[in-house]
């Protein structure tokens, strides 16, 4: 039976003075509702006025159908600061015993929580090959009951806070503070990076990790494991950096972008690892698998690596400065401009090269890459539709349906070969359909719940607003759920690698599943997956930063998944965030740099 949900909620809290006319409930198709089926819906809050039960038969018209309810405002008013509980039953009109939902939770908050916060989940690893598949969203729960909190969020650069349950977290380089009524965090900028890849049945190590550490005394510097060749060991000028800012990946090779603007890279000769220095003021760098693209402060863009597959820039795309994404596939990038126009370069099957007229398109505003493709989201006064180009095979044929949409909010993640995209209804759609990636299950496909989407090479993983997941795709690449996983209901990201997907709870575990090999066994390590706070994937394994400081790491050994030498680099000084003092918390407060009150 589908859960029931509240459309309004966000993040399982509801804000009464966002919602004057009340709520709405919504139970899926999936319900498989029936005319003269009886539904009772049973809403447990604090009181008795905050308490309902609600009974709704299903319409002539209604069969298969999902079912609307509207919950009033007084009900909703009267749990303010506190929670309530909501279920349903179905009692058929074919007979037989009744049909129970499972319970959810919400929560009713005026105002950002108080008390031990406890926040949660990877900073976005947007500047390394296929990031755009990783996770974003990050949230902040009550450390006692791990319910959803209130809290106000803005990035170091900012003045306004924002307040939420969670955070979208589109500039990862960045420190992030969120505070509640009591506490103030640090978050510290995406710390973790990882690289490589795979070839089947050969498990050998080809991928790597790079650690960020934690700024001390000034000082922000690296530490690498996993494959030698391919970035597990750094460069002579990484090795000497004291200043970095922010690292990014292609398939085999590293590059750091320093605070000061230059960057040093590191790696395999010929995916983007020479020059092993670059003098700029680099504002962004961004990886496919055998280049670097990076844009400079004022919008000039700068490639390296593999000058077929993108290290080589065409002087249709360097003679403009107005690039505001750049985004990179396997053999191609595509680089989004502030009028609107996309622009692609490299390997033409891997969509170097757009389509007759479509660099001529000026409503565009974002783009996402496959293996072989890229598709762009088409924002025409509000029609909303997709543009495609480069392979085939890779997804750029558009089916027709997908084709005709004119309601898509927003692309979501991808696989090797295929996209999931989300509609202003809330269903996903993906596609191409003779994949098993591209088919997303009926009872999937009817959800309008789905919270986010992670890809590995050959399966989507959907993560719930209830805390569970759904996945489908090729089992061998994550597609098909563990008991283990199916059961959890308290999951805050979901984080993929080549083949594998690792799911972080609300309890501080990790659970995982796919390719055993590749980090989809953790039972190596399960005993350290305990109180984590954030999960990084390269492509054969796994990094867990912990709420005490410890890196723990597993998948293929050398490829990232063995850290033991380099342990004592690592634990507690790569941590995921800090809690401020109060001297700190208060010149965050009044805009003022925390360095500038730190003892």
């Amino acid at each position: 039976m589908p859960p029931p949900e509240i459309l309004e909620a966000d993040g399982g809290v509801i804000d009464p003075d966002t919602v004057p006319n009340g709520v709405t409930i919504r139970i899926g198709a999936t319900a498989q509702f029936q005319a003269d089926d009886r539904v009772t819906l049973h809403i447990v809050g604090v009181s008795e006025e905050g308490s309902l039960v609600i009974t709704e038969t299903i319409p002539a018209g209604g069969a298969d159908k999902e079912l609307i309810v509207p919950l009033p405002f007084a009900v909703i008013d009267a749990n303010s600061g506190g929670t309530f509980t909501l279920k349903y039953e179905i009692t058929r009109a074919s007979g037989g015993p009744a049909e129970g939902s499972e319970t959810v939770t919400y929560s009713v908050s005026r105002e950002i929580g108080s008390g031990v916060m406890r926040v949660m989940g990877a900073r976005f690893n947007v500047s390394t090959m296929r990031g755009e598949s990783t996770p974003r969203i990050i949230k902040a729960l009550h450390e006692d009951s791990l319910l959803p909190m209130r809290a106000e969020w803005r990035y170091e650069d900012e003045s306004a806070w924002t307040a939420a349950t969670q955070w979208d977290d589109i500039r990862p380089w960045l420190k992030l503070y969120v505070r509640n009524e009591d506490e103030a965090w640090e978050l510290r900028p995406a710390n973790i990076f990882g690289n490589g890849w795979r070839i089947y049945p050969d498990p050998n190590a080809w991928s790597a990790f790079v650690a960020m550490r934690d700024e001390a005394d000034g000082i922000v510097d690296l530490v690498a494991w996993g494959n030698e060749k391919y970035g597990g060991v750094l460069g002579q000028e990484a090795a000497a950096a004291t200043n970095v800012a922010s690292v990014s990946a292609t398939m085999y090779a590293f590059s750091a972008r320093l605070q000061d603007g230059n960057l040093v890279c590191w790696g395999m000769d010929g995916y983007g690892a020479t020059p092993p220095t670059i003098e700029g003021d680099f504002v962004d760098v961004v990886g496919n698998a055998f280049a670097f693209v990076g844009r400079k402060a004022d919008g000039e863009l700068h490639a390296w690596g593999a000058p077929d597959h993108g290290g080589t820039l065409p002087k249709r795309i360097s003679d403009h400065r107005d690039y505001v994404q750049i985004c990179g596939g396997y053999g191609a990038i595509a680089a989004l401009r502030a009028n609107g126009q996309a622009v692609a370069w490299g390997f033409f099957s891997n969509g170097g090269v757009m389509e007759p007229g479509q660099d001529l398109v000026t409503d565009i505003v974002q783009l996402i890459s496959s293996a072989g493709a890229f598709v762009a989201l088409r924002d025409n006064n509000g029609s909303r539709s997709l543009m495609a180009w480069g392979s085939d095979d890779g997804g750029a044929k558009l089916p027709a349906d997908i084709a005709n949409l004119t309601n898509v909010r927003s692309l979501l993640a991808s696989t090797a070969n295929s996209f999931c995209i989300r509609l202003d209804t809330g269903h996903i759609r993906a596609w191409p359909y003779h994949l098993l990636s591209g088919m997303v299950p009926d009872d999937i496909a009817d959800m309008t719940n789905i919270e986010s989407v992670s890809g590995t090479t050959g399966a989507f993983c959907a993560l719930l607003s209830t805390g569970k997941v759904r996945a489908w795709g090729y089992e061998e690449d994550g597609g098909k759920l563990t008991a283990e996983a199916a059961g959890k209901s308290n999951i805050i990201q979901v984080i993929p690698n080549i083949a594998a997907f690792a799911a972080l709870c609300s309890d501080g575990t990790v659970i995982a599943w796919g390719n055993e090999i590749s980090g989809g066994d953790t039972s190596a390590v399960v005993d350290q997956l305990v109180d984590v706070r954030a999960v990084y994937g390269n492509a054969l394994g796994f990094t867990a930063l912990t709420a005490d400081g410890r890196v723990v790491t597993w998948g293929v050994p050398g490829g990232g998944g063995d850290s033991s030498a380099v342990q004592h680099l690592l634990n507690g000084k790569v941590t995921y965030s800090r809690l401020l003092s109060t001297a700190e918390a208060e010149a965050v407060a009044q805009g003022i740099d925390v360095a500038s009150v730190r003892t």
